[in-house]
């Protein structure tokens, strides 16, 4: 788990709401304080689609970011700065296996259900942490410093300079 703060919150802000870059990730949930507080639990709400959607699209557990972001630049452009906010996301399953693969495991031999990115704006700085979500106990922690080392490319790539805290 690393812990960072970006440089400059109004470029990350920008990046997190009106560009691409972390459309690939899922939200397990939001929090969002304007002049009321607005929440999102991420979790796919499996009757609204039928099961022939679902399939098609390829449905997964949580929503991705690109289908809550349009949300959130809405409220955000019909109030003041708000007074702060709370991002999970999570790695979609394909990239999780992705990071598993490189490393030569597999989901059944590793007990992790998921890689966190946590996003926490205080209403002056945006925070951030990475984490993993495991099933179970263990040791090992090869796998959580292999996310971490992927965040902090992520940002670089992106251009999002970021300060370990």
């Amino acid at each position: 788990m690393i812990g960072l703060i970006a440089d400059d919150t109004k470029t990350f802000m920008n990046q997190l709401i009106k560009s691409d870059i972390f459309d690939n990730f899922l939200v397990l949930s939001l929090d969002l304080d304007t002049l009321c507080r607005f929440s999102v639990n991420g979790a796919v709400n499996s009757g609204y689609m039928s099961k022939e959607d679902a399939q098609i699209q390829s449905i997964d557990e949580y929503v991705a970011w690109t289908y809550i972001k349009p949300v959130v630049a809405t409220v955000l452009k019909q109030s003041l700065r708000p007074t702060g906010m709370k991002l999970t996301l999570t790695l979609p399953q394909d990239a999780t296996e992705e990071i598993l693969r490189r490393h030569g495991q597999s989901q059944a031999d590793h007990p992790i259900k998921g890689f966190i990115l946590n996003i926490l704006f205080d209403g002056l700085h945006v925070k951030l942490t990475t984490g993993v979500n495991y099933n179970q106990f263990t040791l090992d922690k090869s796998l959580e410093y292999a996310f971490d080392a992927m965040i902090t490319q992520f940002f670089k790539k992106n251009e999002l300079i970021m300060i370990k805290i």
